[in-house]
């Protein structure tokens, strides 16, 4: 005989109240209480979502601190959606009557708050972060000195292979031109699903309409006095 709410065994306690959680039970009234200890808690549920969002988070920004990683992470999940996100909705079905039946128990009381709270800050913090670009940031950061040195040699026109690491990053190659404006390719990836391909790198100086990596959707970010982030097409178009 255990407790339906926090499964306290209740064979050997005195009185018809749980010494855990509170909860009022009757030894002759099978309804209420649990017959099993096994059945998880829902304290275990809630860690287990707990974790699982702790370690989301920390991929997430680990992640973003190379620039396209996520980019290419979003793209082959929505390829990918067909499989998973069935199996997501009927996970959440199942989630949502154990919940719902265990509110109807009084399971539900026993959550601590800090725990209910901690799921969407941990979600909130996450998002800010990658919003700000802090992680990318606190890397190139960490990997200036190396990027300031080789931009120091100026590049000839078109792009010249590295494949070396500067710092955090492994770099394929640069460019640059007399403005003083140096690109660093450090990752390439889809650009959807045509035979496009997505550069991104770091540009110090940007002063340019195109990239030596393409012209198509060229943007950049800033992280730090000059130097910026890009992403850009090799389409020219």
């Amino acid at each position: 005989m255990y407790c339906r709410s926090c499964r306290y065994p209740l064979s050997n306690v005195r009185g018809t109240c749980c010494p855990e959680c509170g909860r009022q039970f009757d030894p002759a009234d099978r309804r209420t209480f649990a017959r099993r200890q096994w059945r998880l808690s829902i304290d275990h549920l809630v860690r287990s979502i707990l974790v699982l969002t702790a370690l989301g988070s920390l991929t997430l920004l680990s992640l973003s601190i190379w620039p396209g990683a996520l980019a290419d992470l979003v793209f082959w999940a929505v390829l990918s959606s067909i499989l998973w996100l069935p199996i997501s909705l009927i996970a959440f079905i199942i989630l949502a009557v154990f919940l719902f039946r265990r509110h109807r128990q009084g399971g539900l009381l026993r959550i601590p708050k800090w725990q209910v709270a901690a799921v969407p800050t941990v979600v909130v913090v996450t998002l800010v972060l990658l919003f700000f670009y802090v992680p990318r940031r606190l890397a190139f950061l960490l990997s200036r000195s190396a990027f300031e040195r080789m931009a120091q040699s100026a590049p000839p026109p078109g792009t010249t292979p590295v494949n070396a690491w500067l710092g955090t990053y492994w770099v394929d190659e640069y460019a640059g031109d007399a403005s003083g404006t140096v690109f660093f390719s450090v990752h390439s990836g889809s650009a959807g699903l045509g035979p496009d391909v997505m550069s991104y790198g770091f540009v110090r100086q940007p002063s340019q309409q195109s990239t030596p990596f393409g012209a198509a959707g060229y943007r950049v970010f800033h992280i730090v006095d000059d130097w910026y982030w890009f992403r850009v097409s090799d389409d020219w178009f």
